[in-house]
């Protein structure tokens, strides 16, 4: 049976998957693969299921198996399965030159090709599949960018403006540090402490983000391109801040391998202006799904909230 969209819904703090056009559900225990696991942003369930217990290790930051406080309920839901197949077929592509091919199947779901690993979005559930266990890594980098690319739709739909950026504990004073990638936002806090990492996820009240940071120490945790990082995975005890304890800065390096950092105090005005420019280059945009608009008029209320709350 070819199931062309997949929804996936919690009702009851259970999880369930649904055929689009079916209007059937399918149990989860006959829809995963063998070594599933289960991650946990504010309100979202992220579920990784795959065939090959070695692919879980590769995307471990994802995840950790610290016990959740039972009042965590989740109301949403995104599945990630990873497995060992042939490529999708019947797939009409479109011409692009970033070296990733993007097209639609026969279904209308879209379709990646990254290198030799084929994905296929169908709403709430994303199908990942890999040649080799070789090629899955080669090409982890721009297959992280997918799921985290994903995991961003899913806020952005529920209200949540996702920004490039790191908050944490300086002096006693909470910061949420915004700049371009290698500007210093991580390194702001060498001797603080810091709270979420990489991209970070507001409402214009709270503010929550990925259970892991990467740390200004290097390690081969996580190697894209020169630049080696070690990866930390965060506690899930406390996973969600009021925004309006936060001061926002912007990071600037003068050049390339220094450690002194420009930091720059943002007025509202200035600070609308770049919120709203991060809309045009959301991380991720490109593998969201073609089938949504981003909601502007709610998305321009929570950049007006921020602005407003931060400084």
């Amino acid at each position: 049976m070819n199931y062309s969209k997949y929804s996936v819904f919690v009702s009851n703090q259970k999880i369930f998957i649904k055929d689009k056009y079916l209007d059937t559900r399918i149990k989860l225990s006959d829809f995963m693969f063998d070594f599933t696991v289960k991650s946990y942003i504010h309100n979202l369930d992220i579920y990784f299921s795959t065939d090959n217990l070695e692919i879980l290790k590769h995307i471990s930051k994802y995840f950790n198996f610290d016990k959740r406080s039972e009042l965590m309920n989740a109301t949403n839901a995104i599945v990630f399965k990873i497995s060992k197949r042939k490529k999708s077929n019947c797939v009409i592509w479109e011409s692009d030159d970033s070296g990733i091919k993007k097209g639609l199947n026969q279904y209308d779901n879209l379709v990646f090709q990254i290198d030799q690993n084929f994905i296929v979005i169908r709403n709430d559930v994303v199908d990942i599949s890999y040649q080799s266990l070789e090629n899955f890594i080669s090409s982890l980098p721009l297959i992280q960018k997918l799921i985290e690319g994903r995991i961003n739709q899913k806020f952005l739909y529920n209200g949540f403006l996702p920004v490039h950026g790191t908050a944490g504990l300086l002096n006693n004073k909470k910061y949420i540090v915004i700049g371009e990638s290698h500007s210093g936002k991580t390194s702001y806090f060498k001797k603080g402490k810091i709270f979420f990492d990489e991209v970070l996820y507001s409402d214009g009240i709270k503010l929550t983000g990925y259970p892991f940071v990467k740390t200004y120490e290097e390690s081969n945790d996580e190697v894209i391109g020169s630049v080696h990082r070690k990866v930390v995975k965060l506690s899930t005890n406390k996973i969600i801040y009021d925004i309006n304890t936060f001061k926002l800065i912007m990071a600037n390096r003068f050049y390339e391998g220094t450690s002194y950092l420009e930091i720059e105090k943002l007025d509202k005005k200035h600070l609308q202006l770049l919120l709203t420019g991060y809309l045009n280059n959301v991380p991720g945009k490109y593998f969201f799904n073609q089938e949504h608009t981003v909601p502007s008029n709610l998305i321009n209320n929570i950049i007006y909230n921020i602005a407003h709350t931060t400084n």
